[in-house]
């Protein structure tokens, strides 16, 4: 029912306190999901995040698979954020893309291309993985979360 009512409604406040009270719930990450896609698609609004922050993306150990890290710079200009590590399209870049709100509530996309399979669950050199996260601001760093796939997280350091 909580469900149904976070859907008929669409609103992220709703979809926020379906993912709060129902953290186990069997549609955590659809909900999750939705947030994401209503600030990334509203408008940019954040004005009080504009400048650079120093991005750390971690993925953990999954199984016999080792765990990474990638460091690089993003520019949050008029509450849009973008970010790339390495050469867009390239293999081991990380384009991240996204809109944070006054509230300092963020929502990203990003598209690695894999470098090494190793590292990558197997998948082939050259591979796209696209995802999204959610993250939180304040006025001097935030930390987010891969929303779908692999664990990863995002933080933010204003640089």
């Amino acid at each position: 029912m909580a469900w149904d009512n976070a859907t008929s409604t669409g609103t992220r406040v709703v979809f926020a306190d379906y993912v709060k009270d129902f953290s186990a719930g069997a549609h955590v990450q659809e909900a999750q999901l939705r947030i994401a896609d209503l600030i990334l698609n509203g408008p940019a609004a954040g004005k009080g995040f504009d400048g650079a922050w120093q991005t750390t993306w971690t993925c953990t150990n999954v199984g016999n698979f080792p765990g990474y890290s990638y460091r690089f710079t993003g520019q949050v200009k008029d509450g849009a954020y973008h970010g790339l590590k390495g050469v867009k399209g390239e293999p081991s870049s990380l384009d991240l893309n996204g809109k944070i709100g006054p509230d300092g509530t963020g929502a990203f996309f990003g598209e690695i291309i894999v470098g090494s399979s190793v590292v990558a669950l197997g998948a082939p050199r050259g591979t796209p993985s696209d995802f999204h996260a959610l993250a939180h601001f304040d006025h001097g760093s935030g930390t987010g979360k891969r929303i779908e796939g692999r664990p990863c997280s995002l933080s933010f350091e204003r640089q």
